[in-house]
Formats: structure tokens, C-alpha cells, sequence
């Protein structure tokens, strides 16, 4: 991707929305979290699935698309779970408009995150997918580079973000955001923790 490629030659000094990985740590610094997702199930109505953990997926069909964090998740544990087949999409679009048809079987989901979803699903006017529950939170983050970024630099830059999640500004913001139909999460308070870097 093209983000990367800049950050790796400095054309980019920092990055929004990325996920924690130690190895990244190695070469960028982390913000304090600024939002989070859920990845999570997505079924056709006609699928009784109350998803709660992965061992329910064996025999499943599920779709995502990638390469991404989320694809690789699910390729991970995918390998763990006896006749669980996966197929990675290029893009989002048309996986939705497919489960929506009945294209993956009975048993066809969509492992996906929850924003995401939810404004595609809205968007497409597709009525026959519903929730079937979440697999696990990732929460994002804003990277900088740390060949170019001094350190002080992330001290002050959290200290805006943590002031900014106290004083309720954060979620002033992001609420202003679902007013034009885009979700986003305001961090718990246990997500505000220094990550290893």
C-alpha cells in the first residue's frame, strides 16, 4: 500500500488509523489510541448463528477481503478451525452485495469490521444481514516515524489527545462525525495505556 511505502521513505511523517504490531513498534512511534473497531460476524438472516468464539465457525464459509490486519486474523485462526474455508476479496463492496444473495451457503458470513458494516449495509440498502457478533476489538492508533519525530514530540501530541478524550471534546467530535453517517468509537478508558516502542 501506498501508506506504507511513503512511511518507509519519509515522504509520510505519520500515519492515521493503524493497529498495534510490535514489529511496527520497532519503527514507528504510537499515539494514544484515537478510535477502535470491532471485528466481527455477519451472517443472512436465515442463519440462527449467536457468534460468541471461533470454534462455532468449523463447516463455515467466511469472506473478508484484504490483505489487512483483519484478513490476516482471520487467516490465522482460520487454520485452527477443522473445514473452516475463507475467501479474501480485493475490496469490501461487492462481499456484502454476495452474502446479502446467499453466495456464501448456508453457512456464509462475513468477518468484517463493525463500522464498516454497518455504513455498508445501510448504504447498499441490503436487508438480509444481520449481526451475529463480535470476534475481537482492535483498536487504532496514529503512527509516526521515529527517524523523523522526536520523542518529545508523541509526549505532547498524547498529552492533546488524553486532554482532549477528559475534557469530552473526543467524543463532541466523533458525534459530530455520525451526523454524516460516519462511525467512530471514542476509546474506553483502559485503552489509554504507553504501548512498548
Amino acid at each position: 500500500m501506498r501508506m506504507f511505502k511513503n512511511l518507509k521513505n519519509h515522504s509520510t511523517h505519520a500515519a492515521f488509523g493503524m493497529s498495534y504490531r510490535a514489529e511496527r513498534a520497532k519503527k514507528w512511534y504510537y499515539s494514544y489510541p484515537i478510535n477502535y473497531i470491532n471485528y466481527s460476524l455477519y451472517v443472512n438472516k436465515t442463519n440462527p448463528l449467536k457468534y460468541s468464539k471461533r470454534e462455532q465457525l468449523e463447516g463455515y464459509t467466511v469472506a473478508t477481503w484484504g490483505p489487512t490486519n483483519m484478513s490476516k486474523t482471520l487467516s490465522g485462526f482460520a487454520e485452527l478451525i477443522p473445514n473452516l474455508t475463507i475467501k479474501i476479496f480485493p475490496e469490501y463492496k461487492n462481499v456484502y452485495k454476495m452474502l446479502d444473495n446467499g453466495r456464501f451457503g448456508e453457512k456464509g458470513a462475513i468477518y468484517a469490521p463493525d463500522s464498516n458494516a454497518e455504513l455498508s449495509i445501510r448504504k447498499e440498502l441490503l436487508s438480509n444481514i444481520r449481526f451475529a457478533g463480535v470476534d475481537k476489538k482492535n483498536i487504532y492508533y496514529i503512527v509516526f516515524v521515529k527517524d523523523t519525530t522526536p520523542k518529545s514530540y508523541i509526549y505532547k501530541f498524547n498529552e492533546a489527545i488524553l486532554n482532549l478524550y477528559k475534557n469530552g471534546r473526543m467524543s463532541e467530535i466523533y458525534n459530530s462525525f455520525s451526523k454524516q453517517g460516519i462511525i467512530a468509537k471514542v476509546p474506553l478508558k483502559n485503552d489509554f495505556r504507553i504501548l512498548s516502542q
